[in-house]
This record gives C-alpha cells, sequence and structure tokens, in this order.
C-alpha cells in the first residue's frame, strides 16, 4: 500500500515536534511537509498533492479552518488544537477526527486507526452502494456480493465522512452514504444519534451514562456532548 502523504501545520514548535514523534510510529505515512503558518501550507498545497492535513486551528494570520476551507482536495484532515469550542465548526467542513492538546499516544492511535480505515474505504470506493432495504432488513453491497442485514442485529452505525459503517455483531459493513442520511429512513426509527459519529440501536443499550454507552457486547460508544439531549430518548 502506498504511504499517505502528510503536512503539519501549527504555529506551536513543540506541537510539530510532539505529531512528528508519534507519526514515527506510522510507517504508512510520509511527512512531505511540516509548517507554521497556514499561508506556507496552502502555497505548498497548490504545486503538491497531499493525502492527510493535521491542522491547529488557532494561528496568527490565516487559521486552521480557513486554511481548510481552501484545501478541500485534500481528502483527510484531523484538527489538532488547545479549543474544543471549535469543533462543531471544523465537523461542518469535512473533518474527520479533532485532537485536543494535549493528547496521548493511545488516543492518538485511536485517530490514526479511523485514518487507516477511510484511507481503505476511498481505495476501494467503487465497490460500495448506498444501502437498499427490504422489509426489516437492508442490504449492503460491495462489488458483486450483496449482504443481508437485520435491523434488530444492528448495534450500531459509525460515520466515516461521506460512508457510514454497520456494525453487528458478526461484522461491519460500509455504505456510501451519510449518517444524517441514513438516519432519515424510518426503518433506522430505533436509532438514536449519541455523537457526531456515532447513532446506537436503543434495544442493544446495556448502560448509559454521560460521556459513553456501554452495549450488550461490551462495546463502549462515545456520547458527544452537543448531543448528550439525545439521552433522555432512551428508555429501557
Amino acid at each position: 500500500m502506498e504511504a499517505l502523504r502528510c503536512i503539519i501545520v501549527d504555529d506551536n514548535e513543540l506541537d510539530r515536534l510532539t505529531l512528528v514523534k508519534f507519526l514515527a510510529h506510522f510507517p504508512d505515512v510520509k511527512i512531505c511537509g511540516v509548517f507554521d503558518n497556514a499561508a506556507a501550507a496552502l502555497e505548498f498545497l497548490e504545486t503538491s498533492a497531499v493525502d492527510l492535513l493535521f491542522l491547529d486551528v488557532d494561528m496568527p494570520g490565516m487559521n486552521g479552518l480557513e486554511l481548510r476551507r481552501n484545501a478541500t482536495a485534500v481528502p483527510i484532515c484531523i484538527f489538532v488544537t488547545d479549543y474544543p469550542e471549535y469543533a462543531v465548526e471544523s465537523f461542518s467542513i469535512d473533518t474527520l477526527d479533532y485532537l485536543i492538546k494535549p493528547f496521548t499516544m493511545e488516543r492518538f492511535a485511536m485517530t490514526m486507526a479511523r485514518i487507516e480505515e477511510y484511507a481503505g474505504l476511498r481505495r476501494q470506493s467503487a465497490l460500495f452502494e448506498n444501502l437498499t432495504k427490504q422489509g426489516n432488513a437492508v442490504y449492503i453491497k460491495k462489488g458483486a456480493r450483496k449482504t443481508r442485514v437485520p435491523i434488530d442485529e444492528i448495534l450500531y452505525l459509525n460515520a466515516l465522512q461521506n460512508y457510514t459503517a454497520v456494525v453487528t455483531d458478526s461484522g461491519k459493513y460500509y455504505v456510501l452514504s451519510t449518517l444524517g442520511t441514513i438516519l432519515k429512513d424510518i426503518i433506522f426509527d430505533p436509532f438514536v444519534r449519541i455523537h457526531k459519529s456515532y447513532a446506537v440501536q436503543r434495544k442493544h443499550i446495556r448502560a448509559v451514562g454521560l460521556r459513553e454507552i456501554v452495549l450488550e457486547n461490551g462495546t463502549l460508544v462515545p456520547v458527544g456532548r452537543s448531543y448528550q439531549d439525545n439521552l433522555k430518548l432512551l428508555s429501557f
């Protein structure tokens, strides 16, 4: 597999060095540039193909949000910042994940796993289609193979930008559709969105907390702060 071409944009030298250090553990990512300001990064992007941005938000001059709006050709963007209040706006401009400084290697590895999963989906994008439904099940197609997935067996849905993972105890299936679009269908009424990236099926919930939900099989699903009011919709 060809390495993902990556650049880092952050006005804080220590934060730039931290990202370089952490990325050294992931050989499938190649750092092509490290910049301390958005203007220099944008100039580089005008002549260079890049797959992945690690981008600070609050920088002098052009900030990270403005840079992302001008760098839409880069498929994967991870915002890295001290300010959680920017999260909602960042996800409105095509962001895969949002890291709050300071972050641990464990948290960074979770982001890298999402990047790897999404990059794999992009490479296979021609194989995926929108799901179709029949009765109390959906049919998910990958290439020539079509799999029947009963709605009752779906534990949760996980958004990956313009794809959605449909997760059951027996496996994970991918659909070329956003989570928001899927949840508009009446067949998914048993699901409650608890995070920008997750919706869970009520019947599979074992316990509810302010920060995470525990499913019957022990899976922990995070609860987003802006979705905590949706917890009131959960009843057992």
